[in-house]
């Protein structure tokens, strides 16, 4: 069992993303120190509160994360956990890292990742693979499974919204496929769905895989970053407070929103599935 710790770091230290493992604390500890832990938000952790079927146990290995969100195992056992940091994927709170738990219980800090946050992960070849958000685009990243070095392998799905990336995971064909939601939840930017931080992605908007004729019909919403709220219109495929026209052609796109792809390991040949 173990508490993953860190001590809180300003952005503006360079080790903030330095995956400097001295900034990493993991300690074992007795199952019975899970039941009275220092924190009012979960004070106990038991492992027995999980319902499996019959001939099954679980055990707690660690504890103390933020906000996990993927998990992988190498061929040698070795786990790999993703941390997204915050719940929020346009505005980032805790640092989002990419921890390593070695066959022997050894934790550490692996990879950092400093806008929005890592989501799911595989590992493959030697390397983990990872999904992640923030900003306009969502990321397909590659880690190096021993040293942690990160290569962007693509940096082309719209985002900026409030849906997840999906994947990544490899088929038995060898090849990497991947996914990313909606940026809003119809297709409109609209602030009531608190579906886009407009404060900090204003040109954030949805992309169509295919050919789009719009009608020309807008939603109306209250501006929520004007002093004084005004009606604006918000047309399908549109940043927001941005019109539709009838009869208007959104031209499809190979990055589109609510994509599923694939390409090889080096995130060459990709290709929209659906």
């Amino acid at each position: 069992m173990s508490d993953i710790t860190e001590k809180p770091i300003p952005p503006e230290d360079p080790r903030f993303l330095s995956g400097s493992e001295s900034l990493f604390r993991a300690t074992s500890v007795a199952v019975e120190a899970l039941r009275t832990l220092p924190t009012t938000a979960r004070p106990i952790v038991d492992a027995a509160d999980v319902k499996v079927p019959e001939g099954y146990t679980v055990e707690a290995i660690v504890a103390g994360l933020s906000f996990p969100c993927g998990m992988t195992v190498a061929d040698d056992g070795t786990v790999f956990v993703a941390e997204g940091g915050t719940t929020w994927p346009t505005r980032p709170w805790m640092p989002s890292r990419l921890l390593r738990i070695d066959v022997d219980g050894t934790a550490k800090v692996l990879a950092r990742e400093s806008e929005g946050g890592l989501r799911g992960v595989a590992w493959h070849g030697g390397y983990v693979y990872a999904m992640a958000k923030g900003g306009y685009k969502t990321r397909l990243l590659r880690f190096d499974a021993e040293t942690g070095e990160r290569t962007v392998l693509l940096d082309t799905m719209p985002d900026g919204g409030w849906h997840e990336p999906g994947g990544p995971v490899f088929g038995p064909d060898g090849l990497l496929y991947f996914g990313q939601g909606s940026v809003a939840q119809q297709g409109v930017i609209e602030p009531s769905g608190f579906t886009v931080d407009l404060a900090r992605h204003p040109d954030a908007h949805d992309v169509p895989g295919a050919d789009v004729t719009l009608t020309g019909d807008n939603v109306w919403s209250f501006d929520p970053i004007v002093p004084y709220a005004e009606m604006r219109q918000t047309g399908a495929f549109k940043p927001y407070a941005t019109p539709a026209k009838k009869d208007e052609v959104i031209k499809g796109e190979m990055w589109c929103s609510t994509g599923v792809w694939r390409c090889k390991p080096d995130g060459s040949e990709a290709e929209l599935l659906a």
